[in-house]
């Protein structure tokens, strides 16, 4: 059972699922015999939609046109001819359209084309009927044109070339593609890919670099920016990550549409306006550990209504939350009442001005609130920064307005009270949005080159065909995936067989090799890591067993990248022949050379020692390496330590003579400023010509960790401060762990030894004085200790109140580090108190 319990709620999931069971099913004529769950109830609601609306649902035609061409009525489409003559098909046609086309032969003959082959294997293609093939034109029918029967296949020139690796299918396609076309103006093209969905950028590229408009097939609208966003923003409150930073972060930066209309200036302060701080809200989420999903959004309301602790933060602080408030605000009809609850209860009053914040009114329903969305988008910039290939956001807002509005009317004539607010609303509008088509603009006319699927490419001729991407990856054989379908079910109805898709892919190879004067198969079986599909394996074998066939080489890219040009020339290069394009900068052939002269600079490093055992200083200049182990060694005898030389730094070096060498102890050297070569080319690249001076000022052992692990880490972390995106996780931050005892003891710190923050202090040693010098002698006892620890815990982190785990597994530890904190290590000892924190960073702190 799909849904055991009436109590249960039917998501929007179980319908797809069961709709796409169902079309299977209505294409495979297996809808009305199907015993399985849910089927025979969706028929019978489809049937009544069908009634309401007085119109056939896509998944009865086949069998209602069928049941009436069985009837004997002759349609009147087909009155005026004399028969059909039905092209070559792959053998995975469905039953649904089989079972039209022996209906339509009943009314109108048919002369049916095959490719010769095994019918097993697939190479021969569908059958209607399993009839003698016709091998003499006397036989053919009178209404058939005359023309000869040829058995045997094409004389097509097959070239099988090897590839180094399957991203090379570009560039080989490409390059062919290039000669053919500069041979013939007239030359007719199909390029073949049977991942062509996953590749399309990529062709798309390469399309562009030869002149030929890019591809662009029907999409989504939530495949458009304009849609993603929007969808995003509906989806906002809703699910398990409802209101989490990820949502508000994204939403914040994004800039393709507007979250509210624009609101008058902030009562007192016109710095206050309703835009958020990302990096406020990310420092906010991680100190208050506020996670995604119920409650997200009262927890965000309570955390921004509190006053800022840094000065500095304030008016961004209650900027964002306006922000917040406002979206909130606009949202309101499409929220859960939960969250309209808390919207409608919370003060709205700014945190740092304590003025009550202004809002426009906001909308009732939700298709109001869409439409009143999908007018606030500035149409008229967006067009201009449009590139005229893919779909403008005009087309993507008619879009969604006429959907919508079809929606609607269906709903209307069936009589379905269509949901005006929460959650059931974003769940039919979410959907609309997922399934929502927007038409390609493009010219749908031929061209000298063609990019097809397998499928797309049946029955399609040319000049030169070539077959890229050919590998087991790419040329997918699995057998898909339907749901409440198992293997039990296929094998009984005879649906979905193991050995369809590779039927499937024999039959599209025959053609393949047969449709143009020249094929070329791209073959990646050089590379170990993606081998040919088995149509492509199972033809080289009887062809090419030993592999005698030609190998691409990057040299004969003509009409490349940028980059791919580099290459070549680079190669030439190194072959002694003249590169195509010259160099962008000449001197860079030495760089070659630099590493051979930098072993040679090493080799000649001064490693005998002064008088003092060490490198004198005019030595500094020409390292480049040191040892790693004298940096830890012990000083030898009779040689003065670094720290109590008279001169410092000091660097390690060789002392007495071979028989008795020492070395000696040594600081760490870097960063190394080597001399210049007195060569202008290698100088120019290390800094050491006029306008290229190096400011090194001093690194911090975490940069110089950084450098030293991996410099393109470095590089990008310590230079261009290009590090990933902190994301935040279930438990709690580490830093916000430690940030937060760190601040619990300060405090209690100050409240009983009576110390300000940041203050200094006059400290009285007399016996009369006041104020204690330290806990273990301020007389109050471990009880009154916990719990001012307690209280000022509860000031940091009200979270902890929470009942969710980890807020509950946070506070035992918390409880237990302030106990500890509380208790002296050791009995007998008065004079010091420990602090221990048992979690991942594990510190002591002594009190005196």
């Amino acid at each position: 059972m799909i849904n055991p319990l009436p109590t249960m709620r039917w998501g929007m999931g179980k319908t797809t699922a069961l709709s796409e069971l169902h079309y299977f099913l209505s294409k495979e004529r297996a809808g009305a015999s199907w015993d399985g769950p849910g089927i025979k109830t969706l028929r019978q609601i489809l049937r009544k939609i069908e009634k309401n609306l007085e119109g056939t649902h896509p998944d009865f035609v086949f069998d209602r046109l069928i049941e009436r061409l069985d009837e004997g009525e002759n349609p009147f489409s087909l009155l005026d001819i004399d028969g059909i003559i039905m092209l070559n098909h792959a053998p995975l046609l469905p039953q649904s359209h089989i079972d039209l086309m022996i209906a339509i032969s009943k009314h109108c003959p048919i002369h049916q084309l095959a490719n010769k082959g095994s019918y097993r294997l697939g190479t021969h293609g569908i059958l209607l009927e399993d009839q003698y093939p016709i091998k003499e034109s006397i036989n053919l029918p009178e209404w058939v044109p005359n023309h000869e029967l040829r058995l045997n296949n094409s004389e097509s020139i097959v070239r099988r070339v090897l590839l180094q690796r399957e991203s090379q299918s570009f560039h080989a396609a490409m390059s062919f593609t290039d000669e053919k076309l500069r041979e013939s103006s007239t030359m007719k093209i199909i390029i073949v890919d049977p991942n062509l969905t996953n590749n399309q950028g990529k062709w798309n590229r390469s399309l562009r670099d030869l002149g030929f408009p890019i591809i662009v097939e029907n999409s989504t609208v939530i495949g458009h920016s304009l849609g993603h966003w929007l969808h995003s923003l509906i989806q906002l409150g809703h699910g398990s990550d409802a209101f989490s930073l990820e949502k508000l972060r994204t939403l914040a930066l994004q800039n393709s549409i507007k979250l509210f209309p624009e609101i008058s200036h902030h009562s007192s302060d016109l710095e206050i306006r309703p835009v958020p701080d990302a990096n406020l809200m990310s420092e906010l989420a991680r100190s208050d550990h506020i996670l995604g999903g119920p409650g997200a959004l009262l927890r965000w309301i309570e955390t921004l209504s509190r006053p800022a602790n840094k000065e500095r933060d304030a008016i961004a602080k209650e900027s964002t939350l306006w922000w917040l408030l406002s979206v909130v605000n606009s949202l309101r009809p499409i929220l859960t009442g939960a969250d309209r609850t808390v919207f409608d209860e919370c003060e709205k009053i700014g945190c740092f001005s304590g003025k009550k914040l202004s809002f426009f009114p906001p909308t009732k329903t939700g298709d109001e609130w869409l439409m009143a969305t999908l007018a606030n988008i500035d149409v008229e910039s967006r067009i201009e920064n449009s590139d005229g290939v893919f779909a403008t956001p005009a087309a993507v807002i008619q879009t969604i307005v006429k959907e919508l509005a079809s929606l609607r009317s269906s709903q209307s004539l069936v009589g379905f009270n269509h949901p005006r607010m929460g959650f059931d609303w974003v769940d039919q509008i979410s959907t609309l949005l997922r399934s929502a088509e927007l038409r390609s603009s493009q010219s749908k006319l031929s061209s000298r080159l063609r990019l097809l699927n397998p499928k797309q490419a049946l029955g399609c001729s040319a000049d030169l065909l070539i077959l890229a991407n050919t590998s087991s990856i790419s040329w997918d054989l699995r057998v898909s995936k339907l749901p409440f379908l198992g293997d039990e079910e296929r094998h009984e109805k005879n649906l979905l067989r193991p050995d369809g898709p590779i039927r499937q892919a024999r039959h599209h190879r025959e053609h393949f090799l047969n449709c143009a004067n020249e094929v070329i198969i791209l073959d990646p079986s050089l590379d170990e890591a993606t081998p040919a599909s088995a149509p492509i394996r199972e033809w080289s074998f009887e062809q090419d067993p030993n592999d005698d066939c030609e190998k691409f080489e990057l040299d004969k890219i003509t009409s490349l990248s940028p980059r791919a040009h580099r290459q070549i020339d680079g190669k030439r290069m190194r072959q002694n022949i003249e590169p195509i394009t010259p160099a962008l900068n000449p001197d860079s052939i030495t760089i070659s050379l630099d590493s051979s002269l930098q072993r040679d600079r090493e080799r000649r490093q001064p490693t005998v020692a002064e008088e003092d055992g060490y490198l004198p200083n005019s030595a500094k200049k020409h390292l480049f390496q040191f040892r790693r182990e004298d940096l830890k060694k012990r000083s030898p005898k009779d040689i003065t330590p670094p720290r109590v030389n008279e001169r410092w730094p000091v660097i390690s070096a060789r002392t007495g003579v071979a028989s008795k060498e020492i070395r000696t102890v040594t600081i760490d050297p870097r960063p190394f400023t080597p001399l210049s070569v007195h060569s202008q080319v290698n100088d120019a690249r290390h800094g050491h010509v006029v306008g290229a001076e190096q400011n090194i000022s001093v690194w911090s052992a975490s940069r110089l960790h950084d450098w030293a692990r991996c410099p393109r880490a470095g590089w990008l972390g310590r230079g261009l401060y290009a590090d990933v995106e902190d994301l935040q996780t279930e438990d709690l931050d580490a830093r916000t762990h430690g940030d937060l005892f760190h601040n619990v003891h300060h405090d209690l710190l100050c409240k009983i030894l009576n110390f300000e923050m940041g203050g200094d202090r006059e400290i009285d040693f007399s016996i009369d004085s006041k104020i204690p010098l330290s806990i273990a002698k301020s007389g109050i006892n471990e009880e009154e200790i916990m719990k001012i620890a307690l209280e000022v815990l509860d000031d940091r982190a009200p979270w902890l109140n929470r009942s969710d785990a980890v807020s509950t597994n946070r506070e035992l530890d918390s409880k237990s580090s302030a106990d500890t904190y509380c208790r002296p290590n050791r009995p007998n000892d008065t004079r010091r108190t420990q602090i221990d924190w048992s979690d991942s960073s594990c510190i002591r702190m002594g009190i005196d």
